[in-house]
């Protein structure tokens, strides 16, 4: 005999007191909070996520899936342990919103009514932060040989500003995520470097030019921007920002995965500007083994 019903019992604890809150579980009301705020920002049409959880009917298809991937933390994809540290984009689940999506799931995922649904948030085309104020691109499109093979070319991008711009945010928009693995973006505003990466990309017979591990030349930021699969975009704070220069040139690596066809990929960036002067300027290094003794 079924005992309970759409009972789920959720506890609070804050400081040294708990209480316990007994309430119903649908999806209107609990689960698509949850699934708005930390799911359909990738799964959604045109985003990376394999399928959209938009609705209802949507959600619910995939509901024991949902259940496991979010118990055993594999989804929202989010490495750091966020018990000890936080930082900036993180994305993870409590331990309450993740006992929800149980409960829902146990009790066949009721829907309820629809009228407690918060309603789906207002997402930009092209983007996930907004409208770009400079979108950048590989000049021309790369097919991805179907030999099975993995593949690390680099594109040279020149930016086009005419004066100095202070960056606040970088986001890749992967052209085809059936074999985009990941991406960088470095960026160099010297001569020589430039002259150097355009020799490779004109001594390749495809567009951009093949390099693995690096950029095949010396870079002043060596990671400007990057994205894998549910990354969120690269954001700084009012006050600090990346510069962007006249002449400067944007390197872009993308690392296609082994296919069996054919694949074409476009990739672009999207770049937005501060509307205010920065404080500090961005600088990256490279922190491995071979680096950490070395000053930064």
């Amino acid at each position: 005999m079924k005992l309970f019903s759409t009972l789920a019992v959720v506890c609070v604890s804050a400081l040294s007191s708990a209480a316990c809150l007994a309430q119903s579980v649908t999806f209107h009301a609990d689960i698509a909070p949850i699934i708005y705020n930390e799911c359909t920002q990738c799964h959604r049409v045109g985003e990376i996520g394999p399928m959209p959880f938009t609705t209802y009917a949507e959600v619910a298809a995939y509901g024991n899936f949902i259940e496991y991937v979010t118990q055993t933390g594999y989804m929202p994809p989010w490495t750091p342990d966020h018990n000890y540290s936080s930082l900036r984009g993180e994305r993870f689940l409590t331990q309450v919103q993740k006992d929800l999506i149980s409960a829902w799931v146990a009790d066949g995922m009721p829907e309820g009514n629809p009228a407690d649904n918060p309603g789906l948030p207002s997402y930009p085309d092209d983007s996930q932060i907004g409208e770009p104020d400079l979108v950048l691109g590989m000049p021309e499109p790369f097919v991805h040989e179907g030999n099975m093979l993995d593949q690390y070319q680099v594109f040279v991008i020149p930016t086009g500003v005419t004066e100095a711009k202070e960056v606040k945010a970088v986001e890749i928009r992967p052209g085809n995520n059936a074999v985009d693995h990941h991406a960088l973006v470095a960026y160099t505003n010297v001569p020589y470097v430039i002259a150097q990466a355009q020799a490779l990309d004109a001594a390749d017979p495809n567009p951009g030019y093949e390099s693995f591990g690096d950029y095949g030349v010396d870079v002043e930021q060596f990671l400007f921007g990057g994205w894998v699969p549910g990354t969120p975009p690269l954001e700084f704070p009012p006050t600090i920002g990346h510069v962007m220069e006249p002449g400067s040139h944007l390197l872009l690596q993308m690392h296609y995965g082994p296919s069996p066809i054919e694949e074409v990929d476009q990739t672009e960036i999207n770049i937005f500007f501060h509307d205010a002067p920065i404080q500090r300027e961005i600088v990256t290094v490279i922190a491995g083994p071979e680096t950490l003794g070395e000053p930064f």
